[in-house]
């Protein structure tokens, strides 16, 4: 236990606490033996173990203290670790391993346009550097390839990550908004409900025991006209409670076109039916928002077609993503459709070719 919190004391003292970091620049250190491969562990001299021991220490004290910043403020640090690369090279070809690292943070700057262009500005300063000093190619040659490879890559992976974040948050939007309607609606579907009613309880109880000395036969029927009022508003307020409990079609459609528009997928979503029975409307209703919410977490798609018509007692819906996909599993999300299929009687059909589609088709006299 002790052993483990002084780790942990290290490792909040060398990164920063972001779990998208995590434990991954220790991995990543591995690839510091390259600085050793190429040494002759037996003709080499002194001068050259200390100079590159010294170098590692220098260049993990740049490298982890460049996870501390970002924008222009990791510029001097990725030039540090270049420049140390370009002076151990003199002596140390694997040295090209930290043209490599520092390379690697151009993400940190935090445009695309900047990460390029400074992992290629240390590139050809490297190339140039090895041409002047007759450098190996052992030197130059991985140095390009793989800083190249790991910068773009690494660029990639970011911008990938900052749109997931923003399809998040956007998610999160578009439920927040949602709540904010549905309570909006639920205060003005109780007040509609019960104001009218609650006033008419109120006159008719005031009416009844001022009639209760003068007319004992109208206070009665005044009572008896104040318990069906009272019954009626109960009912009422049940109805709008059972109303809250059910999914509506129409508006998990224009929640569906928010968050593929959040997304940034291209929504392309035609509706042509008829009112349908509330079975049907609370089934589609959900196999629509699972459909829609599997494709924004799972899918690569770049455009999402939602189909949904009737043609006579026939309903179809299909939805539709282009994005690549060579195989599928059934998740919760997939389980929960084909139940819903199966409530109402119908068929559902899985395709992977070009795309991810659902197609779900039901015969509205075959459900009663």
């Amino acid at each position: 236990m002790k052993l483990r919190n002084a780790l942990l004391a290290i490792h909040r003292r060398l990164l920063p606490n972001d779990p998208e970091i995590g434990f991954l620049p220790y991995v990543w250190l591995v690839y510091l033996a390259m600085l050793f491969i190429g040494l002759n562990f037996t003709h080499t001299s002194a001068q050259i173990w200390l100079g590159t021991i010294a170098s590692v220490v220098v260049f993990l004290i740049l490298y982890f203290r460049g996870y501390w910043v970002s924008g222009h403020a990791i510029i001097k640090y990725m030039a540090a670790i270049a420049i140390l690369g370009l002076g151990v090279a003199t002596f140390n070809p694997g040295s090209s391993v930290y043209i490599i690292f520092a390379c690697a943070f151009a993400p940190a700057l935090q445009s695309v346009k900047k990460g390029i262009i400074a992992a290629l500005t240390i590139i050809s300063i490297m190339l140039g550097f090895s041409w002047f000093y007759g450098l190996s190619y052992f030197f130059y040659f991985p140095a390009t390839v793989f800083s190249l490879l790991v910068s773009f890559v690494n660029i990639y992976q970011a911008e990938l990550a900052k749109k997931n974040k923003l399809i998040k948050k956007s998610q999160e939007e578009v439920q927040h908004l949602a709540r904010s309607a549905e309570r909006e609606r639920i205060a003005r579907d109780l007040h509609d409900v019960m104001g009218h009613t609650f006033s008419m309880i109120t006159i008719k109880a005031q009416l009844a025991r001022k009639l209760l000395d003068a007319d004992v036969e109208q206070a009665k029927q005044e009572l008896a006209e104040l318990e069906s009022a009272s019954r009626q508003a109960l009912a009422e307020i049940r109805g709008v409670v059972s109303n809250y409990r059910k999914r509506d079609l129409n508006e998990e459609i224009t929640l569906a076109r928010k968050l593929l528009d959040a997304a940034e997928i291209d929504a392309s979503i035609e509706v042509d039916i008829t009112p349908l029975p509330e079975l049907f409307n609370e089934a589609l209703a959900y196999i629509i928002r699972e459909g829609v919410n599997n494709i924004v977490k799972h899918s690569d798609c770049r455009t999402c077609d939602i189909q949904l018509k009737q043609e006579k007692g026939l309903v179809e819906l299909q939805i539709k993503d282009d994005g690549e996909v060579s195989s599928y599993q059934d998740g919760n999300g997939l389980n929960g459709i084909r139940e819903r299929v199966k409530n109402i009687n119908g068929a559902l059909q899985v395709l992977i070719e070009g795309g991810f589609t659902l197609h779900v088709k039901c015969h509205m006299e075959d459900t009663v």
